[in-house]
């Protein structure tokens, strides 16, 4: 008895095997090195970032399916999922060489003179259906990771706020939102965004959290592009959770030396001429809360003193706060971020996941909360997963007008 031999790769299967080989070594050193270090200079970062997003995608489920472990980096031991990256890596690329092979090479059998029988036709059939499937599928992935990401969108609200200064009639904001400078976002399309924003010429510029992302290594230049900011009653910020989890005291100190004034937990009395230069009676106030998640929170602290009559605009990371308002406190617009629009949004039924504990609901826009209305920012950035599908990123620009 003879056992069967299997047949020495042909030179172009091993070239195939080579190729993934190469891209396994790539793959692992922008999962490890550019996740953690940003060490790419801005010219380069964009199409690294699309590489390092391709690379997450590779590699996170067959590192779910070895040690059911996600996501690829901690914020503080990267170290520590090197050997699990690298095994991951290495089964990915070697089942996709394997899955190319397999489509490259011939059916077993020979065609027989009766021709292709039925059963054949039905295979093909179902070979081409899959096909179109599989590449139908590739296509929308490939637009969610590499296209919609680099996307901007300019979204516009009219707010009516009752009892609005007349000099504040048609005041316009403008604000950025969960930038998340990181191993996700390159600095390219946070220098457009800011770019973008300048151009608008709005009053005001609000700045609503989540400026970087997983590695303290984001905090410089993803809080430096944000100084860059202009409008003709100054920029203001609160910080989000992922400011918290990277530094929030090195945030505030690069906001601070930039000329960006932090709101956490306080609030002041705008005029026509910015801070602090309102006559009686005519003042807007613009207050700030700590983040819902990390940090304190009490807007009584940050409304204290304010007169009764002064209209108020509050700054919130996470619209959830909305819900905690205590219901003799007036606040006529709170302005967020924090959801994202959910980053991939399913026609008719909505984002499939939310970081909100009311589901749809502060999914973005302009909202209903139970105190006041909520305008919730999508988000120029990303978190979490590294696509964006049918929630392009957004800056937003509000207009108010008396109600």
């Amino acid at each position: 008895m003879t056992l069967p031999t299997r047949a020495l790769p042909s030179p172009a299967e091993l070239a195939l095997r080579c190729l993934a080989a190469l891209g396994w070594a790539t793959v692992l050193c922008l999962s490890l090195v550019q996740g953690t270090r940003l060490w790419l200079p801005p010219a380069l970062q964009t199409a690294g970032h699309a590489a390092y997003r391709l690379a997450f995608w590779i590699t996170a489920p067959a590192e779910k399916l070895i040690l059911n472990c996600y996501p690829l980096m901690d914020h503080d031991v990267p170290a520590r999922h090197a050997p699990l990256s690298a095994l991951a890596t290495a089964l990915a690329a070697w089942l996709l060489a394997e899955a190319l092979l397999r489509l490259r090479r011939s059916p077993p059998g020979s065609p027989t003179a009766k021709g292709p029988t039925r059963r054949d036709a039905l295979g093909t059939l179902a070979r081409g259906g899959v096909g179109l499937v599989g590449s139908t599928a590739l296509g929308i992935s490939g637009w969610g990771v590499l296209v919609e990401p680099s996307s901007l969108a300019l979204r516009e609200y009219t707010v009516p706020i009752r009892g609005l200064p007349g000099w504040a009639q048609g005041l316009r904001i403008a604000q950025l939102s969960d930038t998340h400078y990181g191993p996700y976002t390159p600095l390219p399309h946070l220098q457009r965004a800011v770019g973008m924003a300048n151009q608008l010429r709005a009053d005001l510029v609000v700045l609503t959290g989540d400026y970087v992302h997983r590695t303290p290594a984001s905090i410089r230049h993803g809080i430096g592009v944000l100084c860059q900011l202009q409008a003709r009653l100054g920029v203001y910020a609160v910080l989000g959770n992922h400011d918290h989890w990277e530094g929030a005291e090195a945030c505030r100190q690069i906001f601070t030396s930039g000329g960006v004034r932090m709101l956490d937990r306080q609030h002041l009395l705008l005029g026509p001429d910015g801070p602090g230069s309102a006559a009686l009676g005519q003042a807007l106030c613009l207050a700030g809360l700590g983040d819902l998640w990390e940090d304190e929170h009490p807007p009584a602290e940050a409304l204290r003193g304010v007169p009764s009559g002064a209209p108020r605009l509050l700054l919130s990371h996470n619209p959830d706060y909305a819900e905690k308002l205590p219901e003799d406190l007036r606040v006529d617009l709170m302005i967020s971020g924090h959801t994202h629009g959910g980053q991939v949004r399913v026609p008719v039924l909505g984002a499939p996941k939310i970081p909100s504990r009311y589901g749809q609901k502060y999914a973005g826009g302009l909202c209903r909360g139970p105190r006041c209305p909520v305008l919730v920012s999508r988000g120029v950035g990303m978190a979490y997963l590294p696509v964006r599908l049918g929630v392009p990123p957004e800056i937003g620009l509000i207009t108010l007008v008396r109600a």
